[in-house]
């Protein structure tokens, strides 16, 4: 199947707000964000990142626990024109630092806790609730192709060094196309947001939600290793997609 990729998952988002402004796109342990809200927000976020230097094509790095933060930054982050960089809190800081000296970061956007993690100076830390804060004058956002860069993720480096997966717009807008085709999700779906935001699979179940209207559910760190809290989830929030791999 041939699609037009000449659209963003940006711009398909978008024309999710314009046309369900009130629905839910994230939920998380009680919180909740429209897409209405989750839009302005992003915008809030992307206005601020350019105000501190970000360009198109710049890779931000993203320093995020599961949160709604989690992905407003990632939004915020494409929305400025830039390309986000996914980094596990919990992996060694010696691989940290190879992913961000070989990306080129000189921005560093996270909700975590800083005194636990050695960031090199030479980098610029921004804690995200700082984004929130108001804007009197705010800078048109980018105008971002298809070609431009949407995120750098890393391999395992189980077989050697780590290496960076550079993905354009087009690629991201050709997988969410045929998956919103095949799996056919509307705005009466709840997607569960289940991979790490460091895996490739995240992107998946992040944009197929946004790009429809169906709502993305966000599951904290300790839902998921908690079998009776990960099934109370699925019950309670009424999951319609769910992407994992069985045990057996």
């Amino acid at each position: 199947m041939n699609y037009d990729l000449e659209e963003t998952v940006l711009d398909m988002f978008r024309s999710k707000v314009e046309e369900f402004p009130n629905s839910i796109a994230l939920v998380m342990e009680g919180k909740k964000l429209t897409y209405q809200e989750l839009d302005a927000r992003s915008d809030l976020w992307a206005t601020h990142l350019m105000n501190l230097g970000v360009l198109k094509g710049s890779i931000v790095g993203l320093m995020m626990t599961r949160s709604l933060e989690m992905i407003t930054g990632i939004l915020g982050i494409m929305k400025a024109g830039g390309a986000y960089l996914p980094i596990n809190v919990d992996q060694p800081l010696s691989r940290t630092h190879h992913m961000l000296e070989e990306c080129d970061v000189e921005l560093i956007l996270g909700n975590v806790n800083t005194d636990d993690i050695v960031i090199d100076s030479k980098y610029t830390f921004i804690e995200a609730k700082k984004l929130d804060l108001s804007l009197e004058v705010k800078k048109k956002l980018s105008f971002v192709e298809v070609s431009n860069l949407a995120y750098v993720i890393y391999t395992s480096g189980s077989t050697g060094t780590p290496k960076g997966v550079m993905v354009e717009h087009k690629s991201v807008t050709n997988l969410i196309n045929h998956e919103r085709e095949f799996l056919g999700v509307n705005i009466t779906d709840k997607i569960l947001q289940f991979s790490p935001y460091y895996f490739d699979v995240s992107v998946e179940q992040i944009w197929l939600a946004l790009t429809t209207g169906s709502s993305l559910v966000l599951l904290e760190k300790d839902t998921l290793i908690d079998h009776q809290k990960f099934i109370n989830v699925l019950v309670r929030e009424e999951i319609t997609h769910l992407n994992v791999t069985p045990r057996f």
